[in-house]
C-alpha cells in the first residue's frame, strides 16, 4: 500500500461515509473497517513498523492527523444521529413536555384506617 495514494483517498471516503451515515450502526461498521486493527488505517499504521525513523515519524504524523480528522467526523455524525433521533420521537408525539408530570399518591392509608374502612 503506497501512502501517499491510500492515504487521501481512505480519508475523504471515510468522511464522506461519516457524513452519509443515517443510523448508529452505519458508524459502528465504518469504525470498525476504518479504525479498527484489521481496518484499513490499522494495515497502514502495521505498516510504519517496516520503514526507517525519519520516514515512520512524517507518515505516522500524516496517519494521526487523518485519524484524527475521521474520528471528528464521526463523533459529530454519532451527535447528529442523536439529535435527529430525539427529533423524531418528538414528532412521533412519544413526549410532550408541556403536559404536567405524573402525580405520586403521598404515602400510604395507615393500617388500623384500613381496618376500620373493612369493619363498617
Amino acid at each position: 500500500m503506497s501512502l501517499d495514494v491510500d492515504l487521501p483517498k481512505l480519508e475523504k471516503s471515510a468522511l464522506k461515509l461519516a457524513h452519509d451515515a443515517k443510523t448508529e450502526q452505519d458508524l459502528s461498521e465504518l469504525r470498525s473497517k476504518v479504525l479498527g486493527k484489521k481496518g484499513k488505517l490499522g494495515a497502514l499504521l502495521k505498516a510504519l513498523g517496516s520503514m526507517e525513523p525519519a520516514v515512520r515519524k512524517e507518515r505516522g504524523q500524516k496517519i494521526n492527523e487523518a485519524k484524527g480528522r475521521i474520528e471528528q467526523a464521526m463523533r459529530s455524525a454519532e451527535a447528529r444521529i442523536a439529535a435527529d433521533a430525539q427529533a423524531s420521537d418528538l414528532q412521533a408525539g412519544r413526549f410532550d413536555v408541556t403536559l404536567p408530570g405524573r402525580r405520586l399518591g403521598a404515602g400510604a392509608p395507615h393500617p388500623l384506617r384500613l381496618i376500620e374502612q373493612q369493619v363498617r
